[in-house]
């Protein structure tokens, strides 16, 4: 049998959501698994976090025979686009995405720079910022601490003409202690994995 799953939470609320992407997850493994007479498993949805739900690696999880598909419309046809990774970014991840490469943007980085560390250290690590930042010492400390000043100031409003000049020596100076933030504080595989991922 092949099994077409049509957005099944769409008009459903956040709590029937997890049970249902629980349920697909299950049926996606039995299908991996050979427990099952499914012979592939299709699911569409518009929703990000039933789609975030079912395709999240799990620890040990086997998600190999997996394939993404990108459905665009135009004009009154339909676009199939096959994906090398899942073309579902969170908000997260698509910052880093922003600093990732050596065509890192300087105004585009202070802002994904001051948003991933508030929203890592502030809600994942568990401490603020400013407490983070102080475990580094010395030159770095004042690079820190410059860094966010650095991306306060460019993330929160225009530059004026005369005041600003585009450095990529300074960009990749405070991408460096970005990272020594992560480092210092027992997080820098967190950073390497971030850094490594490839959003098609």
């Amino acid at each position: 049998r092949i099994v077409v799953l049509d957005d099944p939470i769409s008009s459903l609320d956040s709590d029937v959501l997890f049970t249902v992407s629980a349920m697909v997850r299950k049926m996606a493994s039995d299908v991996r698994e050979g427990n099952s007479n499914i012979a592939q498993l299709i699911v569409l949805t518009h929703n990000t976090i039933f789609h975030h739900e079912i395709t999240f690696d799990k620890s040990g999880e086997k998600n190999g025979d997996r394939s993404f598909y990108l459905i665009t419309k135009r004009s009154d046809e339909s676009l199939i686009t096959k994906c090398n990774n899942n073309p579902v970014a969170s908000t997260y991840e698509q910052l880093w995405n922003q600093i990732r490469g050596d065509d890192l943007d300087s105004v585009t980085a202070r802002n994904a720079m001051r948003r991933i560390l508030e929203n890592f250290f502030n809600l994942y690590g568990g401490q603020p910022l400013e407490v983070a930042i102080e475990r580094l010492d010395g030159d770095e400390l004042t690079i820190a601490k410059s860094l966010l000043l650095w991306v306060h100031a460019g993330s929160h409003g225009a530059f004026e003409d005369y005041d600003y000049v585009s450095s990529s020596s300074t960009v990749e100076e405070y991408r460096n202690v970005f990272e020594r933030v992560f480092e210092a504080n027992g997080h820098l595989s967190h950073y390497q994995y971030m850094m490594s991922k490839s959003i098609d």
